[in-house]
């Protein structure tokens, strides 16, 4: 199976891809088990594409917490950095701070974006949705913010009933142009919980949100897929936000503008 797909995404670390209860962080998380690529089989495909913009953490997080100790995304980067591609993430955590001198280098021939995934400014909802603090969100910017890359939040995840309103929504606005971002990705509000993971999901909204269990009892029946109500009002509020700003927040312009290659050139100087 190949590394890196047909749209040229890779997921540095790959596992059980379901919404569960996190005992230790006690929060709402994504991975129950994962493991990393290979790097050299990475590279023996990379050598053999043109280059491209390649895509980390479509599906996984490149930033889990075993990346302190593997470095498999650190590696992924510096490939391709040596390969001149360029390169857009996704990822809510702060290790991507430690990888900084390695975007500085990419930035200066290919394309870079980070697209950061970011659900509130309310730092108790954050540390119960996602595990993060607000905190590492602000020293996520601050870091970035200093590099010459573009850069977009990835505003998930947005669960019914929970942080699907407008407060939400304003305070997420006003941080993304307090830091100039080029990208708000709404991808909706929904939540998928899966009926191998129900139970545990249900346990830690009991515990940090007592009354959202029967909520989503009620309208879930046999769908995975909770949908908010207010979904469609919330993209309306978004695309009016931003009538008077330079961010891009229509879905298809932010897919085809993080996905596309774009080389830089040097300029000469006759000095």
């Amino acid at each position: 199976m190949k590394i890196i797909t047909e749209q040229n995404e890779i997921n540095t670390y790959v596992g059980d891809n379901g919404l569960y209860f996190n005992p230790t962080n006690k929060n709402l998380s994504y991975l129950t088990s994962i493991s990393p690529i290979d790097i050299k089989g990475l590279e023996a495909e990379l050598k053999k594409k043109e280059r491209t913009q390649i895509i980390l953490g479509s599906l996984y997080d490149p930033y889990p917490l075993i990346e302190s100790d593997l470095g498999i995304t650190r590696a992924t980067l510096e490939l391709i950095d040596r390969y001149k591609c360029g390169v857009t993430i996704f990822t809510k955590s702060k290790l991507i701070l430690n990888d900084l001198d390695i975007l500085e280098s990419i930035s200066k021939h290919s394309k870079v974006v980070v697209m950061l995934k970011i659900c509130t400014t309310n730092n108790n909802d954050m540390k119960n949705i996602d595990g993060t603090q607000l905190q590492d969100k602000l020293q996520i910017l601050a870091g970035l913010s200093k590099l010459d890359i573009s850069l977009g939040f990835d505003v998930s995840p947005i669960l019914p009933f929970l942080n699907d309103d407008i407060n939400t929504m304003d305070g997420l606005i006003s941080l993304a142009i307090h830091y100039g971002c080029d990208y708000f990705m709404f991808r909706g509000a929904s939540i998928i919980i899966s009926n191998k993971h129900k139970e545990a999901v249900y346990h830690a909204l009991d515990d940090n949100y007592f009354g959202l269990r029967s909520k989503y009892d009620s309208i879930r029946g046999e769908s995975y897929v909770i949908d908010s109500p207010k979904a469609k009002m919330l993209q309306s509020y978004i695309d009016g936000a931003f009538t008077e700003e330079s961010i891009v927040h229509d879905m298809e312009t932010i897919i085809k503008n993080i996905s596309s290659y774009q080389r830089k050139h040097k300029q000469l100087s006759f000095v």
